[in-house]
C-alpha cells in the first residue's frame, strides 16, 4: 500500500492493482488493506479520474471502484468502513450513486448492497434516506438502462428489505412500484432480482401481498416466466412469489 501511494505512473499503478486484487480475496487481508489506508488511496483515484475521458483514467476508475467493492465483501472490513453509518468512507461512497458515471453508480449500489449484509446497517440506511437514492437511480435506468446498474440497485433494495422493521417503511416509500417498472425487462438477472426484492418486501406483509396479487400485469408475467421452459433464471423464486400473492387474493390470471 505504501508503494502504491508513491506511484503516479498509470502502468505501475496497474501492476500494483494486479497484485492487490487477488490478495483482497482473503477476508483477513481485506481488513489489513483497509487498516493500511488502501481505501483512502482508492477514493483519491476515483476523485481524480471520474470526470476524465482518457482511456487510462477510465481504466483506473473502474479498477479502483471495483477493488473498493471487493474490500466491502469482508464482514470486518465492511463494518470498519461503515462506522455506525458515520464513516467518512461510507459517506463518500454514497455520493457515487447519483453520479453521472455508470461505473460509479454500479459501484455505489454494490457497496450499499454489501453494507446491507448487517441488519443494523440496513435499519440505519433506510432511516437515513438511502431508499430514495436507489429509487432515483433506478428511475434513470428504466428506459434502455444499464443492466448491471439495474441489477446492483435491485440487489441493494432486496438486502435492505430483510429486516422486518424496514419492510413497511420501504413499501410506504414506493419501492414496490419502483421495482415493478422493470417487469418488462427481458434480462434474466434483472428478472431474478426483481422477484427476490418483491418476495422480501411482502414477506409477512399481508396487505402488500394482497395488493400485488391484484396486479394483473405482475401475475401474468409470473405465469409467463414460470411456463418458460428455456428460462435461464432460477425460477424457484417465481412459484413462491406467485403463491404468496395468490394466497391473499384470487385473480383470473392465477387460475
Amino acid at each position: 500500500v505504501k508503494l502504491f501511494k508513491k506511484q503516479i505512473e498509470h502502468d505501475k499503478k496497474e501492476m500494483i492493482f494486479e497484485v492487490l486484487a487477488p490478495l483482497a480475496e482473503n477476508d483477513i487481508i481485506k481488513l489489513q488493506l483497509v487498516e493500511a489506508g488502501l481505501v483512502e488511496c482508492l477514493l483519491e483515484i476515483v476523485q481524480k479520474t471520474v470526470d476524465s475521458d482518457k482511456e487510462d483514467d477510465i481504466t483506473e476508475l473502474k479498477t479502483a471502484s471495483d477493488l473498493m467493492v471487493l474490500l466491502l465483501l469482508g464482514d470486518e472490513s465492511m463494518q470498519k468502513l461503515f462506522e455506525g453509518g458515520k464513516g467518512s468512507v461510507f459517506q463518500r461512497v454514497l455520493l457515487w450513486i447519483p453520479s453521472n458515471s455508470h461505473q460509479l453508480q454500479l459501484a455505489g449500489a454494490l457497496a450499499v448492497a454489501n453494507f446491507a449484509r448487517n441488519d443494523g446497517n440496513c435499519i440505519h440506511m433506510v432511516d437515513n434516506g438511502i431508499v430514495q437514492k436507489l429509487m432515483d437511480l433506478l428511475d434513470r435506468h428504466v428506459e434502455d438502462g444499464n443492466v448491471t446498474v439495474q441489477h446492483a440497485a435491485l440487489s441493494a433494495l432486496r438486502n435492505l428489505a430483510i429486516p422486518v422493521v424496514n419492510k413497511a417503511k420501504m413499501l410506504s416509500a414506493g419501492v414496490a412500484e419502483a421495482v415493478l417498472k422493470f417487469l418488462r425487462s427481458e434480462m434474466p438477472p434483472v428478472q431474478f432480482k426483481l422477484l427476490g426484492t418483491l418476495r422480501m418486501l411482502i414477506d409477512a406483509q399481508a396487505e402488500a401481498a394482497e395488493q400485488l396479487g391484484k396486479n394483473v400485469k405482475l401475475v401474468e408475467r409470473l405465469v409467463e416466466w414460470c411456463e418458460a421452459k428455456d428460462h435461464v433464471t432460477d425460477l424457484t423464486s417465481c412459484p413462491v412469489l406467485l403463491l404468496l400473492t395468490c394466497f391473499s387474493t384470487v385473480t383470473n390470471a392465477c387460475m
